[in-house]
């Protein structure tokens, strides 16, 4: 009996730093095709307000262009501001419906709410609007085995390693499934 609760507690543990280390690579990654790119340059030592106001400005000028809501929704995720975040991802999708990198950020910021249902809907969206994108997979295994929900986490991480098991995100993805129970 005192093994099968070490055994648990050391299950947890792995658990845990797979899951913090997942978060690393889930929000410091750089998104497909690199970081978006500062649409304007902003001086070296500029702050978040001053960013903010740029980006604001940008969409007072073109509020047509998805990527400015979607780099003020980064700027805010970046502040841990998820609910703010999360709005902006909401209007960069009403403008380029078909983006998983903003499907994917808002899952997670959603995830960061605690609106778990809500954010695997989000990231599901993402994997339809585009299947071959690895990142969201293994975001979309994260909430999900963070929801209990350990076979769907498992069907999404084993996906995200498919599509590249040497890349970052792949070794990561197999690092989840390492700590996973045996599939039954």
């Amino acid at each position: 009996m005192a093994e099968t609760s070490y055994k648990k507690w050391i299950l947890g543990l792995v658990l845990l730093l797979l899951v913090g280390g997942a978060v690393l690579v889930l929000t410091g990654l750089p998104r497909r095709g690199g970081e978006r790119e500062p649409l304007v340059p902003a001086a070296p030592a500029e702050g978040f307000a001053a960013k903010e106001r740029n980006l604001r400005e940008q969409i007072r000028n073109s509020p047509e262009r998805a990527e400015l809501y979607a780099s003020l929704g980064d700027l805010y995720f970046e502040q841990q501001d998820f609910a703010r975040a999360a709005d902006e991802y909401e209007e960069a999708l009403k403008r380029n419906p078909q983006d998983a990198d903003t499907y994917n950020d808002l899952g997670l910021a959603l995830h960061y709410l605690g609106q778990e249902d809500k954010a695997v809907e989000t990231l599901r969206k993402g994997t339809d609007a585009d299947p071959s994108y690895q990142r969201i997979w293994l975001s979309l295994g994260y909430v999900l085995l963070s929801s209990g929900k350990t076979r769907e986490a498992r069907d999404a991480l084993e996906r995200a390693v498919e599509l590249g098991p040497e890349t970052t995100m792949g070794r990561e993805a197999r690092k989840f499934l390492q700590g996973l129970p045996p599939a039954q």
